[in-house]
């Protein structure tokens, strides 16, 4: 899936996904989630660079039950200022900016080091399960997150699979979690978009991630 020719972006303070030659992951060319301090559009110094990408309008998005399976290297040394990941059952499209923030969704990012399941809520961060693992840095990972929402249940069902195969033939269950919600307060049930995104603490950091050879899958239940 080709970055822009499938996937539209939304980036904020300098910060940006790009199609790179440099040292791809697979093939002649990488999805690069970047911002190195060179970009000449950081119009609110000091504060946070953030970027996402989601399907193009083109494509039908926003899933109540997905997958994103990526191959992703972590190419940032700190974690603590800069994490990338994958976002779905977004209220809007993307992550939302700093002035205009996404309310609710679930993130699958590493996050201050360890790949973790974070809920946003009213756009307020919980971390539902750390998996204790990493993306260890300047190693290619093949990634699969699965989500399931039951209307039924209320419950929101995510499984999370890590390997180092390129092609994904060693992908391993990392952590599984089912996130019941309360039925007067259920903001997480409706969808927009899903895709990856990265963020930083402040404009002066400093982040690069690589992305390859993505799938985006739907499933309907009957």
């Amino acid at each position: 899936m080709p970055f822009p020719l499938d996937f539209s972006d939304f980036s904020e303070n300098g910060a940006r996904f790009v199609n790179s030659t440099v040292n791809p992951l697979s093939g002649g060319s990488s999805l690069l989630a970047e911002s190195d301090g060179t970009e000449w559009d950081v119009i609110f110094p000091g504060f946070r660079k953030s970027s996402s990408i989601y399907l193009h309008i083109s494509h039908t998005r926003g899933f109540s039950d997905g997958k994103i399976r990526t191959l992703v290297r972590r190419n940032s040394t700190d974690q603590t200022i800069a994490w990338s990941g994958i976002f779905f059952l977004s209220d809007r499209l993307g992550i939302g900016t700093r002035l205009d923030p996404g309310l609710n969704r679930y993130e699958v990012s590493d996050e201050d080091g360890s790949i973790k399941i974070i809920k946003v809520t009213n756009a307020i961060k919980s971390t539902l399960l750390d998996t204790g693992q990493n993306f260890l840095l300047g190693t290619i990972h093949g990634l699969e997150v699965v989500w399931e929402y039951s209307a039924s249940t209320l419950r929101t069902l995510i499984t999370l699979k890590l390997g180092t195969n390129v092609d994904f033939s060693d992908l391993v269950t990392i952590g599984i979690f089912s996130d019941i919600q309360d039925s007067f307060n259920t903001p997480h049930q409706f969808s927009n978009s899903e895709g990856f995104f990265f963020q930083t603490d402040s404009s002066d950091d400093f982040v690069s991630y690589n992305y390859d050879k993505t799938t985006i899958s739907r499933f309907i239940s009957i």
